[in-house]
């Protein structure tokens, strides 16, 4: 239990220390924003009377992040789960990007979470929870691109007297800033160029006078 965290760290930094195979349209060095919305599933468990309950409802997340290299970044995100008290979560992670085509990433995703708002939001004993996340992401255009993902939260208090874990099935946008827009190549048109026949001059022949 005690390598995980390593493992996790080791999963996320992967793809940022290997060299990426194909080319990225999108520039470094950017700010994105992006929405999702979801499937959570909490399974919570009292602390008093170790008695389980399992809550399948909506969810949502809202993250902004900043990419300083193509394969590494790091992340902030809100994420709200319908439970019984409702989940409010606050992280901040890093994630590493793997590139599977011009268009299509993978990403690595972990971080430290905390209940924002709630019966534990001034009381949790646990602290800082853990989060991982995986996802695929498509560009749609060259700053907009479509994500789906599945994130999980570790030893959330939702109340003093609870403990869950909660996975959050997600389907989002995100939206990159300062992207510069493609320059359309303009194909050059051949111009024929006109071939001007040469007239041929006759040589006028000087008879010789014999002597």
């Amino acid at each position: 239990m005690h390598m995980i965290p390593y493992l996790l760290t080791a999963l996320v930094l992967t793809p940022a220390s290997v060299q990426a195979t194909a080319y990225k349209l999108t520039d470094d060095n950017a700010f994105w924003l992006g929405g999702a919305i979801g499937r959570g599933h909490f399974a919570e468990t009292s602390l008093d009377s170790n008695q389980q309950h399992f809550y399948d409802s909506f969810s949502s997340k809202w993250e902004v992040g900043y990419d300083v290299y193509h394969n590494f970044g790091g992340f902030l995100s809100y994420d709200f789960a319908n439970a019984s008290p409702d989940i409010h979560l606050g992280t901040i992670g890093i994630r590493g990007i793997g590139h599977i085509t011009e268009s299509l990433d993978w990403y690595a995703k972990t971080g430290m979470s905390r209940v924002l708002i709630g019966n534990s939001a001034n009381n949790n004993d646990n602290g800082l929870s853990g989060m991982l996340g995986l996802g695929v992401e498509y560009q749609l255009a060259h700053a907009l691109s479509m994500k789906v993902g599945v994130d999980y939260y570790h030893r959330l208090e939702a109340t003093p007297f609870t403990s869950g874990h909660l996975s959050q099935f997600y389907w989002g946008l995100s939206y990159r800033f300062g992207q510069t827009a493609p320059v359309a190549k303009t194909p050059v048109a051949k111009t024929p160029v006109a071939k001007t026949p040469v007239a041929k001059t006759p040589v006028a022949k000087t008879p010789v006078a014999k002597t």
